[in-house]
């Protein structure tokens, strides 16, 4: 003979049941599954605040987790606008995607969580950039172009311009140097 219990086939079982025992696990099964049925009903409900049409789902944030459940990335609203940020398998963010108010920029960062490399592009002027910056923030290069013309930037470890060069739209090019507070050479 069989029985079933909980789903599971148990063969040889309930053979020696009495019909009090047999009666208990049925009452035991069907109480079971009518308490799946409720949570499964009770999700299919909690659920359809977050569908709003098949295949959409809505939140502010979503997360991705490992099989080891390191976060691996995370897409969420952030002040201004949305942020995608991918994560290696420490944890640690290593690329990002944003987009605000002000512009658009992806980003990637080295295994401390430096920034490493950035590109923008700022929705009130328009322009795009990018920066390149060595180990924990020492002196970067960036690079901006603009409506008057394009140009090359380095950067201090103090985040201040020190020296520039660029060519206009009508092809002159020149080169400036700073102190970080004021242009100390140019050729024009």
């Amino acid at each position: 003979m069989l029985s079933v219990i909980m789903g599971q086939v148990n063969p040889g079982k309930g053979e020696n049941m009495d019909k009090s025992q047999a009666g208990s696990k049925s009452h035991q099964e069907s109480v079971s599954l009518m308490d799946l049925a409720e949570r499964i009903e009770s999700l299919e409900e909690i659920l359809q605040d977050y569908i709003t049409a098949p295949g959409i789902i809505e939140a502010q944030a979503f997360v991705l987790k490992d099989d080891d459940g390191n976060t691996r990335a995370m897409l969420h609203l952030a002040p201004g606008g949305a942020n995608l940020g991918i994560a290696d398998d420490k944890g640690r963010i290593r690329a990002q995607v944003s987009v605000t108010h002000e512009g658009a920029a992806i980003g990637f960062t080295d295994r401390e969580e430096n920034a490493r490399l950035t590109l923008t592009l700022n929705d009130d002027t328009n322009e795009p950039g990018f920066t390149l910056t060595g180990l924990k923030g020492q002196p970067s290069i960036g690079c901006v172009v603009k409506e008057e013309g394009a140009g090359y930037m380095l950067v201090g470890p103090e985040g201040k311009m020190r020296a520039f060069f660029g060519v206009h739209l009508d092809g002159t090019s020149f080169l400036s140097f700073s102190d970080g507070e004021e242009i100390t050479f140019s050729v024009p």
